[in-house]
């Protein structure tokens, strides 16, 4: 089941599922499923959660009759057509496709579309293998609501191209004889009105600007995707009644580590510094690291208005030219953010080490740090790997200002190195796969249009604050765990048996071998494969190859393990300000130590429990859709690029 919205409105959704959920196999009438809803709402309140939950395919009506999908044969997915016409059916957590629809069986349904579907018997190729075939019964709700595209000159007549080729609308779109050639516009699609030509009818509802005009690619993407890029008014208000900095009594009952030496590690255009790190040699020879994250739940509680708006992004979005961030910039590049020479609220682990670089000891602790400095990824590079030149007592290099560095940041980042190594050994003694595909990185000149494209660079500091954000994150998953808190974990299933064993096949050719049984598949084997192709002229291809073959990586609450890191458990802790799983999993931290008073606005567990596969899967379709659209304004950019330069 899908909840969409936080707060009363979610509730009363969750309400109405689990009053159609307890009635099983045999469902009820509308009439019977309102009156035992026990969750109060008006009968107004009640048909148009109702209408909600059938249009997203959490409920079935079937004669009359409301039931759980899941206690039906039938099944809910979102369309996209392939090649052939033919439709695969997307349903899952992950997006993943699990029905091909014939093109006869679609009914009149269209890439975009949610559908309900029956399964069939049959078992029909496509792109991943053979899937369960089905028909489609119901087109639940109608995805192209909104076209965004631009108009040519094509076959000697002006026709309406959408920006997603695979919108199969042939459209004849209303007020468009002033809008010039190659300029962006959406269109508002209506379904009902259809001439005897059979061409859906749309109008322009917004224009967006020529598609050579600087920043209406990334608008264009924006709108595409259907990614908000402004806070409402009273959400920005709500931001607004924070102070710039933390109150005495706010810190008053933290642990203070305002004397401690932490550090935040980021890219040069980074404004959202969500950890800090500090480490120490303990008297063993072993290593005290602390992972020091923005308490932005602090801040941002449950059901606020800044929490319901921060669940509806799902997570930020990082484009060439702009972020658009899930918190409003007072918080995620202000309050909340750990800028260097300032007290901030902190949610820290604090991580034991041996010698050997084996976890003995965690706790976590709500804090209050000052950092001390603000380091690019370049400059702790730098000094990491000048340090053995600099004697005892000696000075690191300097910062990009000319100021010399203290020898005590020297001594913490060379530990900080010792221990990424130790660390990353025994990841990949599990099998833990690491990807370093090339990369470009787009240079824009101070027109926001693209000037180059450069390889991008991972440096050893890189790797360190990889591995610390590992650590942390698997040690919060320990944490819930061991007190059966029920929260999201970041789940990696094996690949699919069909995806290996195309990968077996075209791994053949170069010499590589995978286990014929697909159950004997392990991280170490896929490790060995890329291990052995490191360095020679084949292995971006074989790393990508390897990389789709894998599943996707999910939220839900069950833990189930991450395949590619070769972990049990496994969560989202250290990004707070950009990804809404990491802050509930904050507060679900902070359940386990704080006591509840009476104006306390702590989610009921059982509550939260129940509606956690429904914030999962929000949150990984967010996720989704941001990884689309920064990929698609990442191509589109090096394509205009490149396209002067055919040859």
């Amino acid at each position: 089941m899908s909840i969409q919205k936080p707060g009363a409105e979610s509730s009363r959704y969750f309400a109405i599922e689990r009053a159609v959920e307890a009635r099983g196999r045999q469902g009820g009438t509308a009439k019977e499923i309102y009156a035992s809803v026990d969750h109060g709402c008006t009968s107004k309140e009640f048909d148009t959660a109702l209408a909600h939950l059938k249009s997203i395919g959490s409920v079935v009506d079937r004669g009359g009759r409301i039931y759980d999908i899941r206690y039906t044969d039938r099944v809910a997915g979102r369309v996209q057509l392939t090649k052939s016409r033919d439709g695969l059916i997307r349903c899952g957590a992950a997006g993943e496709a699990g029905y091909l629809v014939k093109r006869r069986d679609l009914n009149g349904a269209r890439s975009g579309d949610t559908v309900l579907v029956r399964p069939t018997k049959s078992r029909r190729g496509s792109v991943g293998g053979r899937l369960p075939g089905a028909v489609v019964l119901e087109i639940l709700n109608r995805g192209a609501r909104e076209v965004v595209g631009r108009f040519r000159l094509a076959h000697h007549s002006r026709q309406f191209m959408p920006f997603d080729p695979r919108v199969d609308l042939e459209l004849q779109v209303v007020g468009a004889d002033e809008v010039p050639d190659d300029c962006y516009v959406v269109v508002e699609v209506d379904y009902a009105a259809s001439p005897r030509t059979g061409r859906v009818v749309g109008r322009i509802i917004k224009t967006l600007g020529p598609v050579a005009e600087a920043g209406v690619d990334t608008t264009v993407v924006l709108t595409h995707f259907g990614i908000p890029d402004q806070f409402p008014h009273d959400v920005l208000s709500a931001a607004a009644t924070f102070r710039a900095h933390p109150e005495s009594e706010e810190i008053s009952s933290r642990e203070d580590l305002r004397s401690l030496l932490t550090v935040t590690i980021d890219g040069e255009s980074a404004r959202d510094f969500d950890d800090a790190l500090s480490i120490e040699r303990s008297s063993k020879g072993g290593f005290r690291l602390g992972v020091h994250i923005a308490d932005v739940s602090h801040y941002v509680v449950n059901g606020g208005r800044l929490d319901d708006e921060a669940f509806r992004r799902g997570t930020s979005v990082y484009f060439p030219d702009r972020a658009v961030p899930m918190l409003p910039e007072s918080l995620s590049n202000g309050l909340c953010s750990l800028l260097p020479d300032v007290d901030r609220l902190t949610l820290s682990a604090f991580l034991e080490f041996d010698s050997k670089g084996k976890v003995i000891g965690s706790r976590f602790a709500e804090t209050v740090i000052k950092s001390k400095f603000r380091l690019t990824y370049g400059e702790a590079a730098d000094i990491i790997m000048s340090a053995p030149h600099h004697p005892v007592g000696s000075k690191a290099p300097p910062d990009s200002n000319g100021a010399l560095r203290p020898e005590s940041l020297t001594r913490m980042l060379r530990d900080a190195e010792r221990l990424m190594q130790l660390l990353r050994q025994r990841r990949q003694s599990l099998g833990a796969l690491d990807f370093d595909l090339p990369a470009g990185e787009i240079i824009l000149d101070e027109d926001m249009q693209t000037k180059g494209i450069r390889p991008a660079e991972k440096t050893i500091a890189h790797g360190i604050v990889e591995e610390f954000m590992i650590a942390a994150n698997e040690a919060a998953a320990h944490e819930l765990a061991r007190n059966e808190t029920p929260t999201l974990h970041r789940v990696h299933e094996p690949p699919r048996a069909a995806s290996i064993e195309k990968l077996r096949i075209l791994l053949q050719p170069f010499g590589l071998v995978l286990p014929e049984d697909p159950t004997l598949l392990d991280p170490r084997s896929l490790r060995k494969v890329l291990l052995s192709v490191e360095g020679k002229p084949e292995e971006g291809l074989i790393g990508t190859l390897v990389l789709r073959s894998l599943s996707r990586a999910i939220y839900e609450p069950g833990s189930k393990g991450h395949f590619a890191l070769s972990k049990n458990f496994y969560t989202h802790f250290t990004s707070p300000i950009r990804r809404y799983p990491d802050l509930l999993v904050h507060r679900q931290l902070k359940s386990l130590w704080q006591k509840k008073s009476p104006d306390d606005r702590s989610e009921d567990p059982e509550d939260l429990e129940a509606r956690l596969p429904g914030i999962g899967q929000h949150c990984s379709s967010t996720e989704r859709r941001a990884e689309m659209a920064e990929r698609e304004l990442r191509q589109w950019k090096m394509v205009r690029f490149l396209g002067d330069r055919v040859g």
